[in-house]
């Protein structure tokens, strides 16, 4: 348990440091705690066809309250796959997604 969570802190440190990049200037306290938290970090774990090592795809989603945040997004998975909540994120981070209450993207890298 703790290797899947030392896993799930690295990729999302990973994840955040890349919508820092996408965005094209560095978000002050992207990983911080924040006083307002916004919205979330959700991660999809999708099963590869076979013995193939899973997928992860991450979502921003525009929705302070993590279990929210994933009951948002597992409105559109496939049965197989898993939605979980892994840090929070601050108004100006959602804010440069164009995001609404509500609404997540997972497109964040087009």
């Amino acid at each position: 348990m703790e290797d899947l969570k030392a896993f799930e802190i690295f990729e999302c440190k990973n994840i955040a440091h890349r919508l820092a990049n996408h965005v094209e200037r560095r978000i002050i306290g992207f990983m911080a705690v924040f006083e307002t938290t916004a919205g979330q970090l959700v991660m999809v774990t999708t099963r590869r066809l076979g013995d193939g090592e899973p997928d992860y795809v991450p979502f921003v989603v525009a929705e302070p309250d993590p279990a929210k945040a994933v009951q948002l997004v597992s409105r559109v998975l496939a049965p197989d796959e898993r939605a979980r909540a892994i840090c929070p994120l601050s108004a100006e981070a959602i804010k440069e997604f164009g995001l609404e209450s509500g609404q997540f993207t997972n497109r964040w890298w087009e």
